[in-house]
């Protein structure tokens, strides 16, 4: 079975091309995509200029690290089982007291600092001109790809995999910890056709090729949410989601919707929320691997 948007690293360790772009029925004008690149790009400048150079925030890690481990040193003396008084501490070892006070003082200074400068950057004019440029655009996109008004947003899952007996096995690349990448899509129908869409495109499924749901009753991760209302949320206790330190989304199970497209068996992967969405677009309830 061949994932949608899945991206292949069975032979080529770098690729990033996701499959599914030959199922594209039709991408933004050139003009369009040009303008919504312009405003990514300010985007992407302006968030660079939030940030203190390089050097300033290797300094701050370098002194939180250095002024935490001395003031809990010092705390751990002071409170262990044979514990030395705190004042005695202060009499006996001032540099050590005064050097992690100095680390942190230095530390706070930068975080404030780069508070600031991200706050001044993001306040500005350009920043909210940029933005309002960018929902401007990809709405034109959107209706130019004739999405209707009242299509409903769905995710939409991403990942890379490599193959492994014909079947694919999800795999990370890098630092990633988490499985899959929310995608989100405008989703509508009509009688022979459903369709996924967003700034970069139009997909095209043909409802006579949808087979079945197939639940992966095992628990998945994903980086991103992307609804309007947050995880844990009433609506979305029932699936359980729960989210780490790091903003990763827990969730189980996974779902698949399977297709023969052309002889060819697709899956399009989706999160257990998206289940209800799924089911009345198909008529099908999940089966279970």
């Amino acid at each position: 079975m061949k994932p949608f948007l899945g991206v292949n690293l069975t032979e080529n360790k770098k690729n990033t091309t996701p499959n599914g772009l030959d199922l594209m029925v039709q991408k933004p004008s050139e003009e369009l995509a040009a303008a919504l690149q312009s405003s990514k790009t300010k985007l992407d400048y302006n968030e660079k200029k939030t940030q203190l150079p390089l050097i300033l925030r290797i300094v701050e890690i370098f002194c939180w690290i250095v002024g935490v481990a001395f003031l809990l040193g010092i705390l751990k003396a002071a409170t262990d089982e044979d514990p030395i008084p705190l004042s005695e501490i202060l009499q006996t070892m001032p540099e050590l007291v005064v050097t992690g006070l100095i680390f942190v003082a230095i530390a706070a200074i930068l975080f404030y600092l780069g508070k600031r400068k991200a706050e001044s950057v993001i306040g500005s004019g350009d920043v909210t001109s940029t933005l309002n440029h960018l929902k401007t655009t990809g709405d034109t996109i959107l209706a130019d790809l004739g999405v209707p008004e009242n299509a409903r947003n769905v995710d939409i899952l991403m990942f890379f995999y490599k193959e492994k007996n014909g079947e694919p096995k999800l795999t990370v690349k890098g630092n990633q910890n988490f499985w899959y990448m929310n995608m989100q899509f405008k989703i509508f129908a009509d009688p022979q056709t459903f369709y996924l869409a967003n700034v970069e495109g139009k997909f095209a499924f043909s409802r006579s090729d949808v087979k079945r749901i197939k639940m992966i009753n095992k628990r998945a991760t994903m980086n991103d949410w992307n609804k309007d209302y947050p995880f844990d949320d009433d609506r979305y206790k029932k699936y359980g989601l729960k989210m780490d330190q790091y903003g990763v989304i827990y969730f189980k199970p996974c779902y698949i919707l399977e297709l023969e497209i052309n002889g060819e068996e697709w899956g399009i992967y989706f999160p257990s929320y998206e289940l209800p969405l799924f089911e009345a677009l198909t008529g099908l309830k999940p089966v279970e691997e």
